[in-house]
């Protein structure tokens, strides 16, 4: 027989008498259903607990609640997942930096204002490396009168502070974006949304942890920082300086220097 013979299509009057259905069996006619036990077996149960995910995070505490999950969070956390910081109110002007130890939260606060009480900008003596510090009319404002090679906000930073030409590897301690604004701390609470923090995976590598120092962990052109800018957190580069190249040492006539220094 040929293969057209054997699958042609039925004349329409010789179409087959089948019936064509699925089987359906009540629980209490199915004797394999009868054998299972009436308790909702353990994948059952991790399948609909809304917790078993761990959707909390920063040590908040998960809740059911039905078929949803609410969270309980520690201070200073907030929102659905614990994933907002909320310690604005309690440092008031300060920035609220997140912690891994209890109470999960510390304030930092601008010089000279310290918790709960505040003193002379000048006294003591914030500046650094024999800085003179200078009031202004404004209670607390002053400036540091850095001698050289030394500058910074409090003459902090040295003339070896700078960065390589592999940038990424800045360990220094400047603070300050080149518009003048102070940088934010890595761990600060309005962070928590960014994709790079103190809590971020191998910030340690990165050098970023619980401080404001610039730093470059994604390769930019020059360190960098998170920065406050009409309520808003922007990023900038940092009033930091390449090093200085060395001196090639001569060793032989028409010896060129080639590391492009």
């Amino acid at each position: 027989l040929s293969s057209s013979t054997l699958f042609s299509p039925l004349p329409a009057d010789e179409a087959d008498d089948y019936e064509y259905y699925d089987e359906y069996m009540q629980p209490e006619q199915d004797p394999i259903l009868q054998q299972q036990p009436s308790e909702d077996p353990d994948w059952f149960e991790a399948f609909f607990d809304s917790c078993s995910s761990n959707p909390c995070k920063n040590n908040g505490r998960c809740e059911n609640k039905g078929s949803n999950f609410s969270c309980l969070c520690p201070e200073p956390y907030t929102g659905t997942t614990c994933g907002e910081g909320n310690g604005s109110k309690r440092c008031h002007r300060g920035d609220c930096l997140i912690t891994l130890t209890p109470p999960y939260f510390q304030c930092s606060c601008n010089h000279p204002y310290k918790l709960p009480d505040s003193s002379s900008p000048c006294r003591p003596n914030p500046c650094k490396n024999g800085g003179t510090c200078i009031r202004h009319r404004i209670r607390s404002k002053f400036t540091c009168e850095c001698p050289k090679p030394f500058r910074g906000r409090f003459c902090e930073i040295g003339p070896d502070d700078c960065y390589e030409e592999d940038s990424s590897t800045y360990r220094g301690r400047v603070n300050q974006a080149v518009n003048g604004k102070t940088c934010l701390h890595w761990n600060s609470h309005v962070l928590l949304n960014h994709p790079i923090n103190a809590f971020m995976e191998d910030a340690d590598s990165y050098g970023i942890g619980e401080h404001n120092f610039c730093r470059n962990p994604d390769e930019d052109e020059k360190p960098w920082c998170y920065i406050r800018k009409n309520h808003k957190v922007e990023w900038d580069f940092c009033d930091v300086s390449p090093c200085a190249c060395p001196v090639p040492r001569v060793d032989k006539p028409g010896y060129k220097n080639q590391d492009g220094c």
